[in-house]
């Protein structure tokens, strides 16, 4: 199959899901990705499938593509990990809109990148992040409600820092400083161990001045090990049973065909070696 094809499958599988939420969907659509050589979306809908799915089996096979196409992105890539403190608050990375559902782990170049959102009522959300190869950086996008007089907001990764303001303690991070007054000020943020970092902030009344530190990421974890899995030493992967493929060749004939198909991933019987039951739907 051409990667145009495996692109057309994924959506069909997508679509599939959402009329009818089976995981295993979500499954073989970012099989059908990986396929396609899109690395990012192919991890993004399998760690979808892993929280979602009820199913042992798919749960373990999901978890080994995760890790597999993890350690193969971590060789030139970052990864962040975006939460966010308001469900469906829009967000941005470098100005691209970033597509849930959240907590969401986004591949990145490494270098400085920056987060963004808004939500009404709120003061928006900007932070800068230096991004890693082959690591880990947690990101939460929270926000502060509008407040009168001059606000600085003071943010850090990670969080737990010491925050102060013209030389005086203000708190630790995430913080949200009211009641300042107009005009230029310093803020010192101090992480133990990890150094400090001053910002100058000009302070304007009826507004919210934001200063987002970062002292470092963490390494990549048990989400994304870097370590490849250990195929010798593995038991059969879901992708290499006889009755995988006769399901992806199914679906490689809907495409072909252009015929809409949906896959109800079900299990029968008790034995370890029997396959899951698939009701293919033309």
């Amino acid at each position: 199959m051409k990667r145009r094809q495996y692109g057309e499958a994924a959506s069909r599988f997508e679509a599939a899901y959402a009329a009818d939420p089976q995981p295993s969907y979500l499954f073989n659509a970012g099989w059908a990705l990986l396929k396609g050589g899109r690395l990012e979306d192919a991890h993004a809908l399998m760690e979808r499938c892993s929280e979602l799915t009820g199913d042992v089996e798919v749960t373990r096979e999901a978890g080994r593509q995760i890790a597999q196409i993890g350690a193969r992105l971590a060789k030139s890539r970052g990864a962040i990990r975006l939460v966010l403190a308001i469900p469906n608050a829009p967000v941005s990375v470098d100005g691209v809109s970033v597509r849930g559902p959240f907590p969401r782990t986004l591949w990145l170049s490494p270098g400085r990148h920056l987060v963004a959102s808004e939500h009404p009522g709120h003061y928006p959300f900007q932070q800068a992040i230096q991004v890693t190869a082959g690591r880990l950086l947690p990101v939460e996008v929270a926000f502060e409600p509008r407040s009168a007089g001059a606000t600085i907001l003071v943010r850090s990764t990670p969080s737990g820092a010491s925050v102060l303001l013209d030389g005086k303690p203000a708190g630790s991070t995430p913080l949200a400083i009211r009641g300042v007054a107009p005009g230029p000020h310093r803020v010192q943020v101090m992480l133990p161990g990890m150094g400090d970092q001053t910002e100058p902030v000009l302070a304007v009344d009826g507004e919210a001045s934001i200063v987002g530190v970062t002292f470092g990421s963490s390494p990549l974890g048990r989400e994304i090990p870097l370590a490849p899995v250990d195929e010798a030493k593995a038991e059969t992967p879901l992708v290499k049973k006889w009755w995988f493929w006769t399901l992806i060749a199914v679906g490689a004939a809907g495409v072909a065909t252009g015929v809409g198909l949906g896959v109800v991933y079900s299990r029968s019987g008790d034995a370890e070696s029997a396959p899951p039951t698939y009701h293919v739907r033309f």
